[in-house]
């Protein structure tokens, strides 16, 4: 269910946290997420995800649903739009014991719009000879072409839908799959894993390293990243220990939301590296002379091992997942780079 709420200006989120007859004792606000409220009743549990003035309720009984909306309905003017669909530019197609999440119709708008969807198809979103580096007419570009305005919808589908363009001929590249999406699959149990890698020095105008982690629950994507690092890393450790500490704080945060929603983290949450030098600098207490360099904040990382937060493992470099979030992949490897994601038509 989908249902705007517009009374006066009145917001949905302070209502649920204030007004006793909306919310019972045991409707309680997620300390991850302050758009989150879950309500529990013995083995039940519903939630309520807030968007400014709009929201979605999510139950296992349709009579827990029901008795919430009845409760909005006596504060608010409400309007019902049924069964969840569409949100935000996502499209969520429901099937048995799957749910697919893609972004067709607004692939389709934004190739109309800049005029690529007659163009030939393409199956990657980057060609992986091109070395790219920043042009020097680059503010010439940007004044003559709606450049922000492409990068901009690009962005908003690489944290939504479409990890498979995070690093990024990008919307021909859409255009192409635009029936591409998520799955998540009712039937598969698992725990929450993640997996963490970086490209060295692979941005030739800074020599900046590239981070990259993903992370699965129940063999589905939920959470990903690509983003250039701060600063230089002086070796590929310290570029994979950098990519590390971002991806743990990831994982922290992943585990309070999933213990907000009820969900039980059992024992430490795996995090896979394809680089052993980072992985022992990290399981390691003693003091390291040649990366005392690193920023203080990164030892963050060993404290999170230490406590059995996170556990670190190894993976090949040519089973690391986390791999396409880091550099361009040519064909063969994105296409098990997008299967890897659980991404299907």
């Amino acid at each position: 269910m989908f249902a705007p709420v517009a009374r006066k200006g009145d917001h949905l989120g302070e209502s649920l946290s204030s007004r006793s007859n909306i919310t019972p004792e045991e409707f309680s606000r997620s300390d991850a997420d302050p758009c989150i409220y879950i309500r529990r009743s013995g083995s039940k549990c519903s939630i309520v995800i807030v968007y400014v003035d709009d929201l979605m309720i999510f139950s296992r009984t349709k009579d827990d649903i029901a008795e919430i909306k009845e409760a909005l309905r006596s504060e608010f003017s409400i309007k019902e739009l049924g069964d969840l669909k569409y949100c935000l530019g996502i499209e969520i197609h429901r099937k048995r014991e799957m749910i697919v999440m893609n972004q067709r119709a607004y692939i389709k708008r934004l190739a109309e719009k800049f005029g690529v969807d007659k163009c030939k198809d393409v199956y990657t979103p980057a060609d992986s000879s091109a070395k790219l580096m920043k042009p020097s007419e680059d503010e010439y570009f940007v004044a003559k072409y709606p450049y922000r305005e492409l990068v901009g919808a690009l962005m908003y589908l690489a944290t939504s839908t479409r990890p498979d363009i995070a690093y990024a001929r990008v919307l021909k590249y859409l255009k192409t799959t635009q029936d591409v999406g998520l799955v998540f699959n009712g039937g598969i149990k698992g725990e929450l894993v993640g997996y963490a890698d970086a490209n060295w020095a692979g941005d030739l105008d800074t020599r900046r390293s590239t981070t990259g982690y993903v992370f699965f629950l129940n063999g589905s994507a939920i959470s990903w990243k690509s983003k250039r690092q701060p600063t230089v890393a002086t070796s590929s450790t310290e570029a994979e220990y950098m990519a590390l500490y971002n991806a743990i704080q990831e994982a922290v945060w992943l585990r309070q939301l999933l213990k907000d929603l009820g969900y039980e983290n059992k024992g430490a949450t795996t995090i896979y590296q394809d680089n052993q030098g980072c992985i022992a600098l990290a399981k390691n207490p003693a003091y390291h002379t040649r990366t005392k360099h690193i920023d203080i904040k990164f030892h963050f990382l060993r404290e999170k091992v230490e406590s059995k937060t996170v556990e670190l493992e190894y993976k090949p470099t040519d089973e690391m997942i986390a791999d396409g979030f880091t550099k361009v992949l040519a064909r063969n490897k994105h296409n098990t780079f997008v299967n890897g994601l659980c991404m299907k038509n």
